[in-house]
Formats: structure tokens, sequence, C-alpha cells
């Protein structure tokens, strides 16, 4: 869900509150006519019995929607006393909601421009080994190669940590490349 959408939708309800409290308060009135005309039948006229359960099943209805008409005014008339006093606020929310519009659709569809050129480096496919370097790579692999494995009594048995050092020494050694320039 978007943020903008929770603003947009409180706005709207606000935009709408005196037109809901409006109608509202109308439903309640004309209720309130109809429940007068319905006492005044019962009050007025000599109607049988079944009139008068037909009357009263209307006044039922009547009051019922009166209710809901008068619990919806209890509850806007809130709203509609703060509204006068704070549409400096309601114009902020407005601008706050286009602030995160804004910033919402910064976000989709996003494009980023690469400023230097690793992944062109890092992507990049390794030389291919060719006749003139196939002798210094069979001298790199077979010094690390002569280093020794797990039993060995000197560089490997003192630590993986030393191991690594003398294979990147050699690797140095044998192509003119520091370990600086690759870690820059």
């Amino acid at each position: 869900m978007k943020y903008s959408e929770s603003i947009s939708e409180f706005l709207k309800f606000m935009r709408t509150v005196h037109q809901e409290y409006n109608i509202a308060t109308s439903q309640e009135a004309d209720a309130e006519q109809a429940t007068q005309d319905l006492l005044h039948r019962l009050e007025l006229d000599e109607d049988g019995s079944e009139e008068m359960i037909k009357i009263a099943v209307a006044l039922r209805k009547i009051r019922r929607e009166r209710r809901e008409a008068k619990d919806i005014c209890i509850c806007l008339k809130p709203l509609i006393e703060w509204l006068p006093a704070n549409g400096t606020t309601l114009r902020s929310l407005e601008r706050l909601l286009g602030e995160v519009r804004k910033a919402e659709k910064s976000t989709e569809n996003r494009e980023y421009r690469n400023r230097t050129s690793i992944l062109e480096e890092a992507l990049k496919k390794p030389e291919e080994v060719t006749e003139e370097r196939i002798p210094l790579i069979k001298n790199i692999l077979l010094q690390v190669h002569n280093i020794g494995g797990c039993d060995a009594e000197d560089l490997y048995s003192e630590g993986w940590d030393k191991a690594v050092s003398v294979v990147i020494g050699i690797i140095e050694e044998e192509t003119g490349v520091r370990i600086e320039e690759v870690l820059d």
C-alpha cells in the first residue's frame, strides 16, 4: 500500500464530512416529521387493530432510521466543529499529500547511473589464457602446490593467514601486480 493512499482517504473523508453531516441532519428531520405524522394518526384517528399494527411497524422502522441519522450527526459534530479552526492544517495535509506522492513516484521505475567503472571491471571476463601466459600460470600453481597441504610442516601448519600471505606474495612476484592495487 502506498502511504499517500492513507492521507488521501483521510482528506477525502474530511472533504465529505459537511455533506454527510447535512444528509444525516436532513434524514433525522425527515424521520422526525414522519414520526409526528404517525403519532398524530394514532392520536386523532380511530383505526382498527390491523391498521394500528401497520402504523406501529412503520413507526418502529422510521424511529430506527432516525436513530441511525442522529448517531451519525453525533459522531460527525466534533469534526464539523473542528474544521473551521483547522483549515490551515487541512491545506498543509494537502501539500503533504503532494510531497508524499512525488516521493512515491520518484521510487518507481528508478534508474541509476554508474559513477565509477567498478561494474565493468567486476563483470569483465578474465583475460584469456594465451600461449605466453601458460608458463607463468603453471609456475604460480606449482609454487602454491609446493607450499604444502594440511599436514605440511611449514607454512600451512603455521596457520591459514600465513599461507594466504605466502600465496599472495607468490602471485605478486610472478605477475608484478601488488595486492594494494587490487584493494584500492
